[in-house]
């Protein structure tokens, strides 16, 4: 637009003065959020962007300054930034680490070219000219995050020997993948006795959230009898244990595991639990547990 000014001047004389004031220019400033692990939700991821006096520059003072947060497809959009005149403006684009829950945040800072541009015939133009990240230009300004959660179910079990005193890996126990079934799904993870306790670590992540997995444990076994000495024999504890294991997301970096052991009998059991005998072979005493 123009416009017109008139004065009063000395014998009379009339100038005109005119202004070039072309209509001003604006930009929307985007970014993408992308998050790998889980789902991404609305507004809770934060981001701004801070005007500074060139690429690697400082902040410049009084300058723009906004604020924004993701929706839940991950775009980010920042207000309207408005231009009076040509020039080339910068911004540091960056994403605000609020520490949530098992989130690895990314720090990179993209620094967005502004160019404005003055058509001389009343309007001015602004576009995105460049964007550096790294020392490079790339395309967008994408932030990458990664949501991880774990957890370690240990496993406990006892073994009881009757006649003898319990030795240090004495005895091995067989842990299978199973299925609701209890069956026997490749091949164990075998683990011995420490004194009368026995136990095997499972892990899961958050790939792991929201299914159910199933073991079966056993006392492993070389046959009815193992004979010592020709003198003493040894029953072995022939139950079986399904172990049920449901997990699930809390959503800030950990899990849970529901876990259910149910042995062959039908019974739940807070500890899995294995009985030996030792006992002498010709005298044909073996004791046999009821639980």
């Amino acid at each position: 637009t123009a416009s017109t000014e008139v004065y009063n001047m000395v014998e009379s004389e009339m100038v005109f003065v005119n202004k070039y004031v072309p209509t001003h220019a604006s930009i929307n400033i985007e970014a993408e959020k992308t998050l790998s692990g889980r789902a991404l939700n609305d507004g809770e991821f934060s981001f701004g962007l801070t005007e500074v006096d060139g690429i690697n520059g400082r902040e410049v003072e009084n300058g723009i300054k906004l604020y924004s947060a993701n929706d839940a497809d991950g775009n980010v959009m920042f207000d309207e930034i408005s231009y009076t005149s040509k020039g080339v403006y910068y911004y540091n684009v960056y994403e605000i680490e609020e520490a949530l829950g098992g989130i690895i945040y990314d720090d990179t800072v993209y620094c967005v070219e502004v160019t404005v541009s003055d058509d001389n015939e009343g309007t001015l133009s602004a576009e995105i000219t460049d964007i550096i990240a790294n020392g490079s230009s790339v395309d967008a300004v994408n932030f990458e995050n990664e949501y991880e959660a774990n957890i370690v179910v240990v496993l406990k079990g006892r073994k009881h020997m009757i006649g003898k005193e319990l030795e240090d890996n004495e005895f091995e126990f067989n842990m299978y993948n199973s299925n609701e079934n209890g069956d026997k799904i490749g091949e164990p993870v075998t683990v011995s006795n420490t004194g009368s306790s026995f136990e095997y670590e499972i892990e899961y992540d958050e790939s792991d959230a929201g299914a159910t997995y199933y073991y079966l444990v056993e006392e492993a076994r070389n046959g009815e009898y193992e004979v010592i000495d020709n003198e003493y024999g040894l029953n072995y504890d022939g139950r079986h244990y399904l172990v049920e294991i449901t997990v699930t997301d809390n959503g800030d970096g950990t899990l849970n595991a529901d876990v259910i052991k149910t042995r062959d009998n039908g019974n739940a059991y807070e500890e899995l639990i294995f009985v030996n005998n030792y006992t002498d072979i010709t005298s044909k005493t073996v004791y046999i547990p009821d639980n």
